[in-house]
């Protein structure tokens, strides 16, 4: 694009997906993924390589009461590809990751995420963008009482068109589809597809800002009905779990310099099922995330949210999700930083029929995690780090309470 502020423009719509699937995305990260190492820089570079070690101690790791310790091993692999063609830019990842469990090798598996982003210019009043990605990933263990043997693989396409109608307003649609698609059998009654369509106004004033008011529209299919309920029980009879969504949002991002940035959508959500209306939903929803350089030695993060979303428990429904997250980042020299965590959520079962069906209370889960990382840099684009982090989840239902300490270190090295 032909300025700052619709360079910025562009990315709007990416970081707001980002933002739909924030919470299911650090819920199962607690649990199978160590905190990032390193973070590749938001500046160009045609393509870059990296290569990273991780090994980490669970002293819990199926996350349940009294559950067994164990190691794992992980070898992250990734491409980067960052490049502008005039008024385009196309950027592309892929990351392969062995993991390989120490005492519960039927676990081995090999995750992966691939994808991109174009974004095209048609002229100074068209604009465009096309988005896809690629991934499979372990179910996190704290989804169920049991040690799941399952693995999701994941699709999701966007594409998206706007016509600036003045240099500050333009009218934008866009429409996406994600799947999921599980692995086990058992896992199976989870399998969806959603399509959504979107239509709004984004007002880009020239200063670093975009801001979008727009509507959307989400169709829920889940092909195979729900037949257990998040306790494991036995539904007494398949239950559909297509809806329909509705949503009125505002959406914001704010990204000044690479050192700043806030992207954040809000609004009203409304739910329909077809079957056990009982669990329709409306109310307010949202995610924000901040990022901040505090000082020259301290940089801020903060994560809020507020959405229903189906992937942080193996059964067909939705969960509330209510979340809020602080990670900065301290630099004490010029080679090492120090990254303390702190995070509360709640989780909202009401979207489960298992419960609405048998009258029992709903399930009402609360997860707090703490820790602190130290990364150092060894050498040129080499970083080491070791962390310890504590998850601590207290539920209305005592069998699922659990406490799943960790300690990991890691190396990544890029080039």
């Amino acid at each position: 694009m032909t300025s700052k502020a619709n360079a910025i423009g562009r990315a709007s719509i990416h970081a707001a997906v980002f933002l739909v699937t924030l919470a299911g995305a650090t819920a199962a990260q607690a649990q199978q993924a160590a905190p990032e190492t390193i973070v590749a820089d938001d500046k160009l570079d045609t393509v870059r390589f990296s290569v990273g070690f991780d090994l980490e101690r669970h002293s819990n790791l199926f996350a349940i009461q009294n559950g067994p310790s164990d190691t794992m091993l992980r070898v992250p692999l990734s491409v980067f590809y960052d490049r502008d063609f005039g008024n385009q830019r196309l950027r592309l990842d892929a990351t392969a990751t062995p993991v390989k469990y120490f005492d519960n090798s039927r676990l081995d598996y090999v995750g992966y995420n691939a994808g991109g982003v174009w974004d095209i210019e048609f002229g100074r009043p068209a604009y465009g963008q096309l988005e896809g990605r690629l991934s499979r990933l372990r179910t996190p263990f704290d989804s169920s009482l049991t040690a799941v043997e399952n693995l999701e693989n994941r699709r999701f396409l966007r594409g998206l068109a706007g016509f600036r109608m003045t240099p500050s307003w333009s009218l934008f649609g866009a429409i996406d589809q994600s799947a999921l698609d599980n692995s086990g059998t058992i896992s199976r009654q989870n399998d969806y597809t959603f399509f959504a369509y979107e239509t709004g106004l984004r007002y880009e004033p020239g200063n670093a800002t975009d801001i979008d008011f727009f509507y959307r529209r989400t169709d829920g299919d889940y092909p195979n009905r729900q037949v257990l309920d998040s306790n494991g029980n036995v539904l007494p009879g398949g239950v559909d779990n297509n809806f329909k969504q509705d949503a009125l949002l505002g959406r914001l991002t704010y990204k000044p310099t690479f050192d700043t940035s806030v992207t954040g959508t809000a609004g009203w959500t409304r739910r329909d099922y077809a079957n056990v209306p009982e669990r329709n939903f409306t109310g307010l929803t949202l995610g924000v995330l901040a990022d901040w350089q505090w000082s020259g030695a301290v940089r801020m993060r903060l994560n809020l949210v507020r959405d229903i979303i189906p992937d942080t428990s193996l059964n067909a429904s939705w969960v509330e999700i209510q979340r809020i997250a602080f990670d900065p980042q301290i630099r004490i020299s010029g080679r090492t930083t120090l990254v303390p965590t702190l995070s509360w959520e709640r989780r909202l079962y009401d979207g489960d029929p298992g419960f609405v069906i048998s009258g029992n209370p709903a399930r009402r889960d609360t997860l707090t995690r703490w820790g602190l990382e130290a990364r150092y840099e060894f050498a040129r684009n080499i970083y080491l780090n070791g962390y310890f982090w504590s998850l601590k989840r207290g539920s209305n239902y005592a069998v699922y309470e659990f406490t799943d300490n960790v300690l990991g270190l890691g190396v990544r090295s890029y080039f």
